[in-house]
């Protein structure tokens, strides 16, 4: 995100270092620096904020804030200074609606008799430098408070907001399949997943990523709605990324806001459009809260904070950077302080997190290297590991190439299993990726897909972990376990259940494990061409063909066989089945012209084990 230098020095009285140094100071305690450029009589700091720090840092009051803590400057934070009119209250002019929970937190304040026209030369030089054009005084300082305190915000055009019973209302919801004619004069295809802002006969806005011409502010507009909101990043950004359209404002709401940032921001933009717009700041706040968090308070041990960065910071210096940063001391004593966290910082959640910021505040380099004090000791021989690799080097033997796929699959494919059984994460990157994968399988099908389309037969295999609280029967407990699944197709269908099975019996045939077949009638396999394999009453795993629903629904053409086995009771039972007897150790170690005469049985199947790997 692109800082002026300039805006930033209006947070101090004391001079802030020159660009290039203080490039240098943020990089070295907190964000990477892509870039220090002049720009007319300001300079560009490009700084790249990290992911967990995008609630409360994509902002040049946060920016400002570090500054602060790290150059031990005092800060000087906007002043918001609000004159209403006490003669009309806001609940005369609209009526709100409130039907979508994915809307967080809704703030709104009105402003009448407000004029519309060209923001003064040092708005514009702001956001100019911050890479925004200027297009009037309003919609330009809803921008320029966005970037100086990191919440969007959007102003709509009062007169253009239609009537219900009389009174103008604004309502939250998701949109109907509509085409959306945003302000940027573009037409998007709207429908029920996008979240929008609409009144009671159109929609205003894209909820957190655009608004629309419909409500638009112009020359003629005299009051004007102020919107001030917070969404649910996750939503946001599957519309985003469904109507290919990124913005300021869904960029920051994809970062995770904390919705107690939109008060302040709306009181901020009243504040600064009567300032540069004239007009009167109706009296009362529309504000739709209805899950307020409360703020948490960590524990932390002047110990804990030693032991984590290996020195010793005297307990006065760690209270004075967290309270730099805008932490709040409750109580303290010789050992432990209890710390109030600001709303704002969603990032810091446990004592290691503000650890964090005590060491990279202090700083780094003051934190002398240390050779690690402790004994070296060899990593023991992971038996799954040993296990997996084999089966793998077997099947490359046999012509099957190894795939690695995703661990998970979209809202789309969970309709083919049981919901009950899949694991919902909770904050999916994209629709794509919604649950964890219950099996290898269907991910490998998809594999197969894109291969066919190269190749005649393609023999694929992968060896990764699934995730399932019922996995293939419900005695099984385990929600992650590990899992090797092979798919054999030839678009000749000159292949059969005795194919892959013959793989599979190739495998273990050294093993002394003998499998049951059981018919089985599962989601992506065809009826009464597969089977459950089953080990001392256990199922552990499926084999036989692909369903031709499957088959038809990816594309694919031919026959597809192919199984899938969990390992872990199959590696027990494989340790058993290679476990040798105590006289043929003495055979063997005879044989290397050792001789054994005190090790017992147990020292002597370890020594064997240690010998032959």
């Amino acid at each position: 995100m692109i800082f002026s230098y300039n805006w930033l020095q209006t947070f101090f009285k004391t001079r802030l270092p020159e660009p290039a140094k203080l490039a240098d100071v943020l990089s070295e305690h907190a964000f990477e620096i892509e870039e220090v450029k002049k720009s007319g009589n300001d300079w560009i700091i490009d700084i790249s904020v990290l992911p967990n720090r995008g609630g409360d840092c994509l902002s040049h009051l946060g920016i400002a804030r570090e500054i602060s803590a790290i150059l031990s400057l005092k800060l000087i934070e906007p002043q918001i200074k609000i004159k209403e009119d006490k003669t009309q209250k806001i609940a005369k002019f609209l009526d709100f609606s409130i039907k979508d929970k994915r809307c967080l937190r809704y703030t709104s304040r009105v402003l009448t008799g407000v004029k519309v026209g060209p923001s003064p030369v040092w708005l514009k030089e702001k956001l100019e430098t911050c890479g925004l054009n200027s297009i009037n005084n309003i919609v330009d300082a809803a921008n320029y408070v966005m970037l100086e305190l990191g919440q969007p915000l959007h102003a709509f055009a009062y007169e253009k907001i239609s009537e219900n019973k009389k009174k103008r209302e604004i309502i939250v919801k998701a949109a109907q399949k509509e085409e959306f004619l945003g302000l940027d004069q573009k037409v998007y295809q709207l429908d029920e997943t996008v979240l929008a802002i609409c009144d009671p006969s159109k929609t205003l806005a894209i909820a957190g990523i655009k608004g629309g011409s419909l409500a638009g502010i112009d020359d003629n507009t005299t009051t004007i709605v102020l919107e001030s909101a917070n969404f649910l990043g996750q939503a946001i950004r599957q519309t985003s990324q469904k109507l290919n359209l990124k913005t300021d404002a869904s960029w920051r709401f994809e970062h995770k806001l904390s919705p107690s940032l939109t008060d302040l921001a709306a009181n901020r933009l009243a504040s600064l459009i009567q300032e540069i717009a004239g007009g009167k700041i109706v009296s009362g706040t529309f504000d739709y809260y209805p899950t307020k968090p409360k703020q948490q308070k960590i524990v932390l041990e002047f110990d804990q904070v030693q032991r984590l960065l290996g020195i010793v910071i005297p307990s006065n210096k760690i209270i004075g950077i967290l309270q730099s940063l805008g932490f709040k001391i409750l109580a303290k004593n010789a050992k432990r302080i209890t710390v109030l966290i600001p709303l704002i910082r969603i990032d810091v959640s446990c004592p290691q997190d503000l650890i964090e910021e005590i060491g990279r505040i202090y700083g780094y380099r003051n934190i002398q290297a240390q050779m690690p004090d402790g004994l070296m000791v060899p990593a023991r021989k992971n038996s799954q590991v040993s296990f997996n690799n084999k089966i793998g080097q077997l099947l490359k033997g046999l012509g099957f190439s190894q795939v690695y796929t995703y661990s998970f699959i979209s809202q789309a494919d969970s309709d083919l299993f049981d919901k009950s059984g899949l694991i919902e994460l909770l904050n999916p990157m994209s629709s794509e990726f919604v649950y964890m994968r219950p099996n290898l399988t269907w991910n490998m099908i998809k594999a197969v897909k894109t291969n066919s389309s190269y190749f005649d037969t393609v023999k694929l295999f992968e060896i990764g972990n699934a995730f399932n609280s019922k996995n293939y029967a419900k005695d099984l407990e385990s929600v992650q376990s590990n899992r090797i699944a092979c798919l054999w197709q030839a678009k000749n269908s000159k292949i059969n259940f005795k194919d892959i099975k013959s793989v599979l019996e190739t495998i273990f045939k050294d093993l002394g494990i003998r499998f049951e077949y059981k018919d089985n009638a599962g989601n992506i396999w065809q009826k009464n061409a597969s089977a459950l394999i089953v080990l001392d009453g256990k199922t552990t795993g499926i084999i036989g063909k692909i369903s031709a629903d499957v088959m038809k629904s990816q594309r694919i053409t031919g026959a597809l066989y192919g199984f899938e086995i969990q390992t872990e009771y199959i590696l027990e039972k494989a340790k058993a089945a290679l476990k040798p007897k105590e006289d043929h150790i003495v055979r063997l170690f005879s044989r290397l012209g050792l001789e054994i005469k005190s090790l017992n049985t147990k020292e002597l199947i370890e020594l064997f084990y240690r010998t032959y790997n």
